[in-house]
């Protein structure tokens, strides 16, 4: 397939619904002739047809289509904003790239990229120091490695989501062998032993395991110290060594005991700093591990205000990382990432904060980190993420008709993978809804086909619990996260946006005019202090809070506001607002103690007009009821 068949089967596939043939032409800019041609490619090259086609209805992904075997797809940039990230993204991934090769890549004009090259440049002049490089039809994005970080930390507020840990990402990266059969084998070794870890810690693990199995079949074996008794007899070195043991069985690789313990030290978890000492040798001078931690991660609440200092299983990872690292430093040995570009694209948020703190590890070691090894980081800063964001834990309700004994061991089973993020409040052999309502759980599992009229997730599992079941699990746990966040945040907004603090045809001339009538009213309720204005037209100075789509959203820094509201205006005529003409403005009055609610709204409206028809009827919507029932809509 060529790339505007790849980037269609990528739409319908982040769609999940029909698509008329005229819309899928306009977005890819073609004839509906040419799609129904791209469409005939697609199913002659796969077998059984990867589209369904309806004379009526459009196209859809066909059902039996799974997403594993699109983990490599890129969605398509719909909106000005979308294509000028993906390009800046581009520009971030490769030296030099050329303006044709930008315009297929986008499914736009070459006028349409110029465009937009325009606004990006535009946009890096009053932002950055960065620039574009234009010469003989080749774009090149010139600039410091922290500036161009910093770039994507404006453009692009990346929350670690559920794919950050998904096994199908993890696994797809590794052809020469097969990782969902390593988790086969480690849960095989741990039920042997009799133990149990908790199912966040499984995919950090299957990743360490992934990067030292592509190692060892390199013939790259970490250096071997002398072992350490005590460690071997844990049972966590029992399981280690019984698993390489197994796994070697099917590849060909040669384990030393070295990496046998490293295993288990990550199994060990918070007791690993029982095995092993605090101090490192780096070029004849000598570090405490756990001081380099601290400072490391005060580093990265300086930059970003995202305190790490209290998570206790990322400083105990981390100071485990940073002792292997500075082994393969001192030996001058390095591995490849083959997370990195994941990582730097999908979270680059996360990247950054890998970069900051490595730039204080350079600065405490004198060492020089490379672009793998802060990838690295930057899983460790992502886990500590997510445990962050999933302290809550749903209450399921399990349906198992079947043999008691097998009930038990399934029940044990998922107790042990999802005891962090999900409760099981009751396991009944038979099904009544009256029952099963007065338990109010938020999840539903059941061995046998469940018919029901109430609104809760159910999942189908197999009475001997296989990892497809783990998997539907996973991913409805993580649903349910979004859902619950998002439901939280609805019911916030709309004691966010007043009637009093929304206006029409607001008159102005100018974006200080804007800015002190939009705030004089904060100021005169004894909602915002007398310097509000004053510190929102200073955060500006810094960086103009203007976007393409033709909106702004000035906030204050460092100034505290006594509740929260968000003021909306819709200007009588567009003003020119930094590198951007805006007809609208959200200016967002936050409380310190709502930090994390600023955060969610900058993601969820990023959705809003990444939606490019909801967010065209949202402009249209000028007064406040017609305006809410818009915005809130799903």
């Amino acid at each position: 397939m060529n790339e505007r068949q790849t980037k269609i089967v990528a739409f319908l596939d982040k769609e999940k619904d029909w698509v008329k043939g005229k819309d899928l032409a306009l977005i890819m800019h073609v004839s509906t002739r040419t799609i129904r041609s791209d469409i005939e490619t697609i199913n002659s090259q796969i077998q059984d047809g990867w589209i369904e086609s309806s004379y009526q209805q459009g196209y859809r992904l066909h059902l039996q289509v799974s997403s594993n075997s699109l983990v490599n797809k890129e969605e398509i940039p719909q909106t000005p904003k979308e294509r000028c990230n993906y390009i800046l993204k581009k520009l971030l991934s490769v030296k030099e790239c050329s303006i044709t090769d930008l315009s297929d890549q986008v499914c736009a004009s070459v006028y349409t990229v110029e465009q937009d090259l325009k606004s990006i440049r535009a946009m890096l002049r009053e932002d950055s120091e960065l620039d574009l490089i234009y010469r003989k039809g080749l774009i090149t994005l010139s600039g410091d490695e922290y500036e161009k970080r910093r770039l994507f930390k404006h453009l692009l507020m990346e929350e670690v989501d559920d794919n950050f840990f998904n096994l199908d990402c993890i696994a797809h990266l590794y052809p020469e062998f097969d990782l969902y059969r390593c988790k086969e084998i480690l849960a095989s070794c741990m039920e042997s032993h009799g133990y149990s870890i908790r199912e966040m810690e499984i995919p950090m693990i299957l990743m360490h395991i992934g990067v030292a199995l592509k190692r060892m079949m390199q013939f790259n074996l970490i250096e071997e110290r002398p072992s350490d008794p005590e460690l071997e007899q844990t049972v966590e070195y029992a399981v280690a060594k019984d698993l390489y043991e197994r796994i070697s069985r099917l590849y060909p690789i040669k384990v030393n005991n070295d990496e046998i313990e490293q295993v288990a030290l990550l199994l060990l978890g918070k007791r690993a700093m029982d095995y092993t000492d605090n101090i490192i040798e780096i070029n004849g001078w000598v570090y405490d591990l756990h001081d380099i931690t601290i400072q490391m991660l005060n580093s990265i609440y300086h930059h970003f205000g995202v305190n790490m200092t209290e998570d206790e299983d990322l400083i105990r990872g981390l100071s485990l990382h940073l002792r292997a690292l500075s082994d393969r430093l001192n030996h001058d040995t390095s591995i490849k990432n083959l997370y990195l570009e994941e990582i730097r694209w999908r979270f680059p948020l996360i990247f950054d904060m890998a970069v900051c703190a490595g730039e204080k590890l350079r600065a405490i070691t004198n060492l020089k980190i490379l672009q793998d090894e802060l990838g690295f980081l930057a899983l460790h800063f992502g886990a500590s993420y997510n445990r962050a964001t999933t302290s809550k834990r749903y209450r399921a309700l399990l349906f198992f008709p079947n043999d008691q004994a097998l009930s038990n061991l399934v029940v044990s089973k998922i107790r042990n993978q999802f005891e962090d993020r999900m409760n099981i409040v009751s396991v009944e052999k038979a099904f009544e809804e009256k029952k099963a309502k007065e338990l109010n759980p938020d999840l539903i599992l059941t061995t046998i086909p469940l018919g029901h009229s109430m609104d809760i997730p159910t999942i189908e599992i197999s009475v001997f619990y296989t990892p497809e079941n783990e998997a539907a699990i996973f991913s409805c746990l993580n649903r349910l996260d979004k859902e619950k966040g998002h439901a939280e945040f609805l019911a916030k907004i709309k004691n966010l946006i007043r009637p009093e603090y929304f206006y029409n045809n607001f008159k102005a001339e100018s974006v200080e005019e804007v800015i002190k009538s939009m705030a004089d009213p904060l100021i005169n309720a004894g909602i915002a202090p007398e310097n509000y204005a004053q510190s929102v037209l200073e955060r500006e100075r810094f960086a103009p809070t203007s976007f393409m789509m033709g909106f702004a959203l000035p906030h204050a820094l460092d100034c505290d506001v006594a509740e929260s509201i968000i003021s909306i205006a819709f200007l009588d005529h567009p003003i020119h607002w930094g590198a951007f003409d805006v007809e609208f403005v959200i200016l967002l009055a936050i409380r310190p103690s709502d930090h994390e609610l600023l955060r969610v709204f900058f993601d969820w409206w990023i959705s809003v007009v990444s939606n490019q028809i909801r967010f065209n009827r949202l402009k249209h919507q000028k007064n406040y009821k017609a305006f809410m029932s818009t915005l809130l809509e799903e």
